[in-house]
């Protein structure tokens, strides 16, 4: 008697593993792909900065400086923030910059009282995330950085 009662316990142990097992290997798996796109957020966030740093000191008067164009948004991604995006699909990455507030890429704006106002640049950085479990379509993941013109 003692012995068909262990036997029932143990497949009723099997039938529950067999239940809950696959339940929690998705719900890790699924926070394993949350943790993976906070991570993945994390570097928008910071590529944007270091954009929107690079930026504020190449801007206007340093071009002028270099006798070089403006950096454009393509440059910016292609020679600054693709060597510093690890594992990042470069084709799902893109960026925008935007001079705040008047469109001005040099430090200071003088207005018609004669006052000097501190421009900025405004650095948009967007990525394209495919998550492996959680909802399935892809998230766009975005960050902006906005530093004063330094130069």
């Amino acid at each position: 008697m003692h012995r068909r009662h262990l036997r029932r316990r143990n497949a009723a142990v099997m039938v529950e593993v067999a239940i809950i097992l696959p339940i929690m290997i998705l719900l890790i798996a699924m926070a394993v792909d949350a943790v993976s796109g906070v991570f993945r957020f994390q570097q928008i966030a910071t590529l944007a900065r270091e954009g929107s740093r690079y930026m504020c000191v190449h801007a206007g008067q340093y071009a002028v400086d270099v006798n070089q164009p403006l950096t454009t948004a393509d440059q910016l991604k292609n020679n600054i923030l693709l060597p510093m995006s690890v594992s990042l699909q470069p084709s799902l990455l893109s960026c925008q910059i935007t001079w705040l507030p008047s469109g001005d890429a040099f430090p200071y704006k003088t207005t018609e009282t004669g006052s000097r106002k501190q421009n900025m640049v405004r650095v948009v950085v967007s990525y394209q995330w495919q998550p492996i479990f959680l909802l399935g379509t892809p998230l766009t993941l975005t960050s902006a950085s906005e530093s004063p013109i330094s130069r």
